[in-house]
C-alpha cells in the first residue's frame, strides 16, 4: 500500500500523509451539522374554510393511456385535511390525509387497482404537491412530467352538490 511505513517518501510530499486524515474527517463531520429545515406549512384549502369545513372538487387525473374523473371532497382538520377521492360512478379510488406541517400525504383504503407500492408512492408525492396549491383559489394543477400525470382540482359551487327538496 501506498500509505504503509515501510515505504519511504520524499520529504516534500510527508505532509500530505498527516493532512489526508484530518481532511476525511472534515468531510465526514460536515455532514451532520444540516441546518434544520423551517419552512411555513403551506395553506391548505381556503384561508377562510375553518376546521371542519367540507368542499368538494372535480378530480380530474390525466395518464398517459387513461383518464379518471371524480369527486374530491375534503373535510379541512386543524392540522391540514382529510377526504376521498371518487369517481363518477360512485366507487371510491381512495382516502387520504394530508398533514400541512410536516408536508406528508398517508393514503387509506385504496382500490385494488391502485395498491401498488409504486403507485402509491406516486400519488403520495403528486396529491401533497396538489393540496399544497388550494390557497384561495378555485382550481390547482400539477403535473408529473417524469410519470406523465395531469392533476387538476377544480372547486364545485356550493349550489351543485345541494340535494334539491
Amino acid at each position: 500500500p501506498i500509505w504503509s511505513t515501510n515505504v519511504s517518501m520524499p520529504m516534500r510530499f510527508k505532509w500530505i500523509k498527516g493532512l489526508l486524515p484530518a481532511v476525511w474527517l472534515c468531510t465526514a463531520c460536515a455532514g451532520l451539522h444540516h441546518a434544520p429545515r423551517v419552512a411555513a406549512p403551506p395553506c391548505v384549502l381556503r384561508a377562510a374554510d375553518s376546521v371542519g369545513t367540507v368542499t368538494e372538487w372535480t378530480a380530474e387525473i390525466h395518464f398517459a393511456r387513461a383518464d379518471f374523473t371524480g369527486i374530491c371532497v375534503l373535510r379541512r382538520t386543524a392540522g391540514g385535511a382529510a377526504g376521498t377521492v371518487v369517481n363518477e360512478f360512485g366507487v371510491r379510488a381512495f382516502d387520504f390525509t394530508y398533514d400541512a406541517q410536516h408536508r406528508r400525504v398517508q393514503l387509506a383504503q385504496i382500490m385494488p387497482m391502485l395498491d401498488k407500492w409504486y403507485i402509491r408512492r406516486t400519488l403520495r408525492r403528486d396529491w401533497c404537491a396538489l393540496l399544497e396549491q388550494l390557497c384561495d383559489t378555485t382550481q390547482a394543477d400539477y403535473r408529473n412530467a417524469r410519470r406523465n400525470i395531469d392533476y387538476r382540482l377544480t372547486l364545485l359551487p356550493p349550489a351543485a352538490h345541494a340535494t334539491p327538496q
